[in-house]
C-alpha cells in the first residue's frame, strides 16, 4: 500500500512537471510569434507612409491641377463675373450675387445674368470634379511622375529599406523588388503604351498582363500593414511640396 502512495506521488509530480513545461513553452511561444509580429510590423511601419505617399500623390497631382483651371469664355464679362461667383465665400453666392452683375445691366436682364452665371459656374465645378477623380490605371502608377523630387526621394527610401530587411517581407514584396532592381521606367512605361496604343480606354476594360513594380511594390505594402493591424483607411496629413 505504501509503495502504491509513493508511485502515485511520483506520478503527480512528473505530471505537474509536464504542465509546467507545456505552459511555458506555450507561453514562450506565443510571446515568440508576438515579437515576430511586432518586428515584422515594425519593418513595414518605416515605410508605410511613404508607401501611401507613392499611391495618393496622382491624386493630389491632378486635384493641384484641376483647382488651377480656370473657366473660360468668349463673353470677357462673363467670365469674370463667374470666376468671381466661384471663388466668393458660400455666403456671397447666397446673399451677394448682384455684385457679379455688371452695372449697365437693368430688370430682369440682371436675374437672368445671375442665373447664367450659377449655371456657368455649377457646370465648370462638375467638370473640375470629373477631372480630378477621373484618373485611368497608367497615370495611377508613380513611374509616370518619377520627375518629382520627392516622389523619387520615397522610392528610393523604399528599395533601400527592403533591401536592408529583405526577409521580413513576405514573397509577393520580394518579388516586386527584385523586379524594380532589373526594370528600367522606360520598360514599364512601354508596356502601357502598346496598351494604350490598341485602345485609350484598353485598362478600363482588361486586366494590366504585367508587372508594374512601381505600383505592385507601395501597394503591397500598404494592403500588408493593414491587414494585421486593423488599419483603416485613414487621412493622411498631407505633406505638400513648398
Amino acid at each position: 500500500m505504501a509503495g502504491f502512495t509513493y508511485e502515485w506521488k511520483v506520478d503527480i509530480a512528473i505530471l505537474l512537471t509536464l504542465v509546467n513545461f507545456t505552459i511555458s513553452a506555450g507561453s514562450s511561444l506565443l510571446r515568440s510569434r508576438a515579437k515576430r509580429k511586432a518586428d515584422r510590423i515594425h519593418v513595414y511601419e518605416k515605410i508605410y507612409e511613404d508607401a501611401c505617399f507613392l499611391l495618393e500623390y496622382p491624386y493630389h497631382k491632378r486635384n493641384n491641377a484641376a483647382k488651377a483651371r480656370l473657366y473660360c469664355n468668349d463673353d470677357l464679362q462673363l467670365q469674370t463675373a463667374v470666376r468671381a461667383y466661384i471663388s466668393s465665400h458660400a455666403l456671397e453666392k447666397w446673399w451677394t450675387t448682384g455684385n457679379c452683375i455688371p452695372p449697365t445691366m437693368t430688370g430682369d436682364e440682371r436675374w437672368k445674368f445671375v442665373e447664367l452665371v450659377q449655371r456657368e459656374a455649377r457646370k465648370h465645378q462638375d467638370e473640375i470634379f470629373h477631372y480630378s477623380v477621373n484618373l485611368q490605371v497608367p497615370e495611377l502608377s508613380p513611374v509616370y511622375h518619377l520627375e518629382d523630387q520627392e516622389v523619387e526621394r520615397r522610392l528610393v527610401r523604399i528599395i533601400k529599406h527592403i533591401g536592408e530587411n529583405l526577409s521580413s517581407f513576405s514573397p509577393e514584396i520580394r518579388r516586386s523588388w527584385e523586379t524594380r532592381e532589373f526594370n528600367d521606367p522606360m520598360d514599364v512605361k512601354d508596356l502601357y503604351a502598346q496598351g494604350l496604343r490598341a485602345c485609350p480606354h484598353y485598362f478600363e476594360h482588361n486586366l494590366r498582363g504585367f508587372d508594374d513594380p512601381f505600383y505592385d511594390l507601395p501597394e503591397a505594402i500598404r494592403r500588408e500593414y493593414r491587414a494585421p493591424t486593423k488599419k483603416r483607411v485613414e487621412a493622411l496629413k498631407w505633406k505638400g511640396h513648398k
